[in-house]
């Protein structure tokens, strides 16, 4: 519980999805060929006019023309072990 009361304190808030969410979320998934899971995260950053950072080439590729997508690898002073799946492995330059 105490993770989740610190999330509040650097601006982390959850956004909830809608059903009528649920047609454009599934339109990005069949256009850009995304899980829906993907595309729900294209949607929120869309709706929210939001970047989106993923370490996902593909994602970038696809969704590029519908929000504002960035490489993990891209942003200033972080590398990304491309070796490694899991988010803990982002090292600070």
């Amino acid at each position: 519980m105490e993770a989740l009361e610190a999330l509040k304190y650097i601006g982390f808030s959850i956004k909830s999805i809608e059903w009528e969410d649920s047609v454009e979320i599934l339109s990005i998934a069949a256009t850009a060929k995304l899980t829906v899971y993907d595309s729900t995260y294209v949607y929120l950053a869309k709706k929210l006019n939001a970047q989106l950072v993923t370490a996902d080439r593909q994602m970038k590729r696809s969704c590029g023309n519908i929000t504002r997508v960035t490489l993990l690898g891209e942003l200033n002073g972080w590398r990304f072990n491309s070796n490694e799946s899991s988010l803990a492995k982002l090292f600070p330059m």
